[in-house]
């Protein structure tokens, strides 16, 4: 219709998405699950129809907790990993009795709620348990370290911290042995390579004052952003308002009524005249929220 506006309403969220339902955890010849304890890394020589395996082992340094109870994995109790201090024979003996495969450590304390020291002292764990296994003179060996991910995102600005380069640094003084040069070394970083890659964007699909609380409701919410509508207090993503046309200059139209063409430049809105917003997603779920009591534009309107 003639004096269409469109709003666009940004949320800063992963550049990937995926639903996914797992199956229980199970490996495979050549992989293993995310919640094994055994990890299988294969290399195929190009001379041969054989394969090497090399065997790791996911160890739970067990160290506690982090800031988010769920994402740590590094409890005493925690369904990850082998128990350190429960079985730290058994883990040697597994190097000593299998040293044609055996031959990795894998440690993977949490994910996001984990600061860089805890991070560091679970790899100085298994790091610490390679030496003693490699110093043993009993035939085993270990050759490879897997420090897992976990790496936690900054979600509050465009601001990287931690970076890579602090971790890096934090390893070389706490686990100097790491980069002795005796360890070829495995990461598996996620969400901190791809949590500030993209956003989400969605119109406004109308606006109303419910109770007294403004809602601007749009398309974006649980079927993404899951843990943010299950765990805000854990997820907070930043919201942004932007508006796609400009008021029109052309004497012909009328007061405020907007250009129906785009500018191709999404500007920002005033946030001078902020007020106390909710912005609701699109599923059938009263707490499908992607913020709450939020201080936004109050000028958003819907196409």
């Amino acid at each position: 219709c003639s004096g269409s506006i469109l709003w666009l309403l940004r949320v800063r969220f992963f550049f990937f998405f995926v639903l996914m339902i797992r199956r229980p955890p199970r490996s495979t010849l050549s992989s293993s699950s995310a919640a094994s304890d055994v990890y299988k890394r294969q290399t195929y020589p190009s001379s041969s129809h054989h394969h090497n395996t090399t065997i790791g082992l996911r160890i739970n340094p067990q160290l506690g907790q982090g800031s988010i109870g769920q994402l740590s994995t590094a409890l005493a109790t925690s369904k990850f990993g082998i128990g350190l201090l429960d079985a730290k024979s058994e883990i040697k003996a597994a190097f000593k009795n299998h040293p044609s495969f055996v031959k990795m450590l894998h440690v993977h304390t949490g994910s996001q709620g984990i600061g860089l020291k805890m991070m560091v002292e679970g790899v100085k764990a298994i790091v610490d348990l390679a030496e003693e296994i490699n110093a043993s003179g009993d035939g085993g060996s270990c050759t490879v370290i897997d420090i897992g991910g976990g790496l936690p995102v900054n979600f509050a600005s465009d601001e990287y911290t931690p970076t890579f380069a602090s971790y890096v640094a934090a390893l070389k003084e706490g686990v100097p042995a790491l980069f002795s040069g005796r360890y070829s070394i495995i990461t598996e970083f996620g969400r901190s390579l791809s949590a500030k890659a993209g956003i989400l964007a969605s119109r406004v699909e109308y606006v109303k004052v419910n109770g007294g609380r403004r809602i601007v409701q749009q398309h974006i919410g649980a079927d993404l952003a899951i843990r943010t509508v299950w765990q805000p207090e854990n997820w907070k993503l930043r919201v942004d308002v932007y508006n796609l046309y400009e008021k029109a200059t052309d004497a012909a139209e009328k007061g405020d009524v907007v250009a129906r063409t785009p500018t191709g430049v999404l500007r920002p809105l005033d946030a001078a005249t902020d007020v106390q917003t909710d912005v609701a997603g699109p599923c059938c779920l009263g707490g499908d929220l992607m913020c709450a009591d939020r201080a936004l534009p109050a000028t958003v309107l819907p196409l």
